[in-house]
């Protein structure tokens, strides 16, 4: 009987430790503001997403595409786990007064997931994303006399 009872109070204690466990909580990410615009520096063209938001997630990325080349950077998590952020979302060396759309997909992970010395933001566990797509969009470049 002396043997059987510390066995049952730990088993008791982990059940309430794993009871506690909020592992099971479902991942948000929310996108509060998202404004799509274009720039023009040194015969570059940039399409620029500023966006905000939150989750409860550990990490939140965002893919990107430059002379066709697709990455995923990671945005900046306050203490609350918001974001806001001014991003560039595409660039060209060759910007074009065409209407065109743009897209993005921002991620949450549930966790950190490995550290690499690459650049990029990789995550792991659950994930949660949300497709952006801007409005139709063109380079401009104005022209001063």
């Amino acid at each position: 009987m002396k043997l059987f009872m510390p066995i049952y109070i730990v088993s008791i204690l982990l059940l309430f430790i794993g009871c506690l466990d909020d592992s099971n909580e479902e991942l948000v990410l929310e996108i509060s503001s998202a404004e799509w615009y274009t720039t023009i520096d040194d015969g570059f063209g940039y399409i620029h997403l500023s966006i905000a938001g939150t989750t409860n997630g550990e990490k939140v990325s965002f893919t990107t595409i430059g002379d066709g080349d697709r990455s995923e950077f990671c945005l900046e998590l306050d203490l609350e786990n918001d974001f806001n952020q001014d991003i560039v979302i595409y660039f060209t060396h060759d910007p074009e007064n065409i209407q065109r759309k743009y897209r993005t997909v921002v991620t949450a992970y549930s966790e950190f997931g490995p550290e690499i010395d690459t650049v990029g933001c990789t995550g792991s566990g659950v994930t949660k994303s949300i497709d952006l797509e801007s409005e139709e969009l063109a380079f401009i470049e104005l022209i001063v006399k």
